[in-house]
C-alpha cells in the first residue's frame, strides 16, 4: 500500500493531510469497543456531529486526528485503510455469566480489548506453527454435560498425569497454577493471563476454536482462584464451547443441565479427586451431620492448592459435610 497516497490529499500541507479511511472500517472500530458515537467522540475530543460526518464519509479526520482515533481505539493505525471491515479479528462469545432469560451484561471496553488481545495471541500461534511447520492436532479429550462430573474429572485428571503425591508437594500455591498451567498448555491449549479486568465482570473465559482453543485467567484473582477458573475453563472447551464465565451457582437456573454447574463440579473434582479427599485423617469416619471448623478447612485446602470456599463445597459434594454448613461457611466468608 502506497501509505503517502492515502495519507495525503493532493495540494493539502502535511500538517492538515486528509486521511482517506474506509468509513465501514472507522464505525466497526468503534462498536467493536461498545461505544456511542457522543461516548467515542467525547474520548476523541471532537463535536459527535464531526466523528459521524468522518463515519459517513461525508468528511475526513486528518493524519493527526486518526492518530488519537487509533490511540483511542487501541488499533493498529493501518487496519483503518482497509478496503473493508475484517472478520479475522472476531470470535462468537458466548455469555455465561447471566441466568437464561435475562438481558445480556454489557462488556466493559477492557474485557472488550483483553478478548480480543486473545483472539490475536491465538493468531500469531497459529501463524508461528504454520511457518515453523508444526502439525497441530486437536484436543483429544471430550466430554457431554449428560456425564457424571466425577467420571469426567477423573478422566481429565489421567491425561494431566499430575499425581496426587506431586500436587501436594508444591511449595507454594503460584507454583500449582504454573504446573497445572503448563501440564493444561500440553493437550494442546493455549492459557494466557488477563490483567485489565475486573473479576466481577469475568474470572475468566475461552475460546473454541481449533485447533489450539484458548483459556484466559484473570490475573487480578488470587493463584487458588486461577485454578478452579483454569479447569472450569478447560471443561468447557471439552463440551465444545467457550464464553465469559463468573462461576457463580447461587442463583435460580432453568430447567435441564447447567453448563456452569457441571464446569464447577468437574473443576473441584479434578483439584481434589474423591478418591484422595475422602481418604483425608480429617474426613474418614466424620459424620457428615459434622461441622467444619475455618483451621481444619484450610488445612485441607493448602493441601488441594483451593479456596476455603470450594474445598468446602467439595467436601459437600463427596457427602463429608452437609450443603447447610457450605451455606454457613460461605457467608462467613462473603
Amino acid at each position: 500500500m502506497d501509505y503517502p497516497s492515502v495519507l495525503k490529499a493532493p495540494g493539502t500541507m502535511t500538517r492538515a493531510a486528509e486521511a482517506l479511511v474506509t468509513p465501514a472500517v472507522l464505525v466497526w472500530t468503534r462498536e467493536s469497543l461498545d461505544l456511542s458515537l457522543a461516548a467515542a467522540a467525547k474520548k476523541l475530543a471532537v463535536k459527535p456531529e464531526r466523528l459521524a460526518a468522518w463515519e459517513d464519509g461525508s468528511k475526513r479526520p486528518t493524519v493527526i486526528q486518526l492518530r488519537k482515533i487509533a490511540n483511542a481505539y487501541k488499533r493498529p493505525l493501518a487496519v483503518f485503510f482497509l478496503p473493508s471491515v475484517p472478520k479475522d479479528f472476531q470470535v462468537a462469545m458466548h455469555d455465561f455469566r447471566r441466568l437464561p432469560g435475562d438481558k445480556p451484561l454489557g462488556q466493559p471496553m477492557a474485557l472488550r480489548l483483553e478478548i480480543r488481545k486473545a483472539v490475536e495471541r491465538r493468531q500469531v500461534a497459529l501463524e508461528l506453527a504454520k511457518a515453523l511447520e508444526v502439525e497441530l492436532s486437536d484436543v483429544a479429550l471430550t466430554c457431554e454435560i449428560t456425564e457424571a462430573p466425577e467420571v469426567v474429572a477423573a478422566r481429565i485428571r489421567e491425561a494431566l498425569g499430575v499425581s496426587i503425591d506431586q500436587q501436594r508437594g508444591w511449595a507454594t500455591n503460584y507454583e500449582a497454577l504454573n504446573t497445572w498451567r503448563r501440564v493444561v498448555e500440553r493437550l494442546g491449549v493455549l492459557v494466557f493471563h488477563a490483567d485489565q479486568i475486573a473479576v466481577k465482570d469475568a474470572r475468566g473465559f475461552s475460546i473454541n476454536d481449533r485447533p489450539l482453543p484458548a483459556i484466559v485467567l484473570n490475573a487480578k484473582d488470587v493463584p487458588q482462584a486461577r485454578i478452579f477458573t483454569l479447569f472450569h475453563e478447560l471443561t468447557h472447551l471439552l463440551l465444545r464451547e467457550g464464553g465469559l464465565c463468573d462461576l457463580h451457582e447461587d442463583a435460580p437456573r432453568a430447567a435441564g443441565p447447567d453448563a456452569e454447574v457441571f464446569c464447577n463440579h468437574v473443576a473441584g473434582a479434578v483439584i481434589a479427586p474423591a478418591s484422595a479427599l475422602s481418604a483425608e485423617p480429617s474426613v474418614m469416619g466424620r459424620s457428615p451431620r459434622a461441622s467444619w471448623d475455618e483451621q481444619e478447612v484450610e488445612a485441607l485446602a493448602r493441601r488441594y492448592w483451593m479456596s476455603r470456599e470450594a474445598m468446602m463445597r467439595r467436601l459437600t459434594l463427596i457427602g463429608a459435610a452437609p450443603v447447610a454448613e457450605y451455606e454457613r461457611y460461605r457467608t462467613a466468608l462473603a
